[in-house]
């Protein structure tokens, strides 16, 4: 028996699953099963009753984790405390970002923060939400700028994450003018419901928010294209009447100067808000705390487009 063998326990009697377990220390299900049979038989006792639709620990298996769930914890803030220490003593900060930050500008803050700061070691990297999701919780970046709807909050649960709120937007209907219903000066998915939607789903999280809007309306999603790739190709496809599209107002304030179209507000509202997350445990240095200053004035700025088109 080894530490890695107490946090494999651990964690299936935590989430009560060996894929969910697997998932969460990122190793496949078939090698922490094989694991814990063989710990099983080292030990000579069964630690876990599976079922189709749990596993459930045996009494052996709730006496092996009274024991080993301090251990787990122990280990755990170890961890933390160390990644802590290299930080500070670094002078080290990464974080992620997704695609669609560029619209508030993101890259152009970072460079001046790290300006502002010569002496800190600082990473930018663009992923989509749930790689930036896994890098957190492996350490590998400290925080995320993502723009996050209602159904994305589940990947980021609060036990587990810091969600900070940065900055509120709410999505409209991109389209050509010639496709806008005449007189409406906003816009319900029945009125649209008929038109083909045009969707960056590659590292993008507004194909599942746009499918779940559909899906609540009882609405069939007329798909014209999904893996476009970036959102300067979508808006071009709408510019050319090929689709209609999705975006909030930063999107919208980016792009209304380079592509021709017309964003009418969706109603019911959507919100679509940018957080800034980190891990719960995660301990913010000094040049967290600037960066989270330097932040707010960003997006409160001029520097970032704001308002309705």
């Amino acid at each position: 028996m080894n530490l890695q063998d107490i946090l494999y326990v651990a964690e299936i009697a935590r989430t009560g699953s060996f894929s969910k377990a697997a998932e969460n220390l990122y190793v496949t299900e078939p090698t922490i099963s094989q694991q814990i049979k063989k710990l099983e038989n080292e030990l000579h006792v069964q630690l876990f009753r599976r079922s189709t639709r749990r596993v459930e620990l045996t009494g052996a298996g709730e006496a092996f984790v009274r024991h080993a769930a301090p251990i787990a914890a122990s280990y755990e803030a170890l961890r933390d405390s160390m990644r802590q220490l290299s930080r500070e003593s670094q002078r080290s900060l990464s974080i992620g970002m997704m695609t669609n930050m560029y619209a508030v500008r993101l890259p152009e803050f970072f460079r001046a923060f790290c300006l502002a700061h010569p002496d800190l070691d600082a990473k930018l990297q663009t992923s989509s939400y749930l790689e930036l999701r896994e890098s957190l919780l492996r350490g590998q970046i400290d925080y995320a700028v993502l723009k996050m709807h209602a159904d994305m909050k589940k990947y980021f649960d609060t036990r587990v994450f810091t969600r900070v709120l940065l900055r509120e937007e709410t999505l409209y209907v991109l389209l050509a003018g010639h496709l806008a219903p005449a007189g409406k000066t906003e816009l319900r998915l029945r009125d649209i419901a008929r038109l083909p939607v045009i969707i960056d789903s590659v590292g993008s999280s507004m194909y599942r928010t746009v499918e779940q809007m559909y899906q609540e309306a009882g609405l069939e999603l007329p798909l014209a294209a999904i893996h476009t790739g970036d959102v300067e190709t979508v808006l071009l496809s709408v510019e050319h009447g090929d689709g209609i599209t999705f975006g909030s107002d930063s999107i919208i304030a980016y792009y209304r100067d380079r592509y021709q179209f017309t964003a009418i507000p969706l109603v019911p509202t959507v919100m679509n808000s940018i957080y800034l997350v980190c891990r719960k445990e995660l301990r913010p240095t000094s040049y967290d705390r600037a960066l989270f200053r330097g932040l707010r004035e960003w997006l409160k700025s001029d520097k970032a487009p704001e308002g309705n088109p």
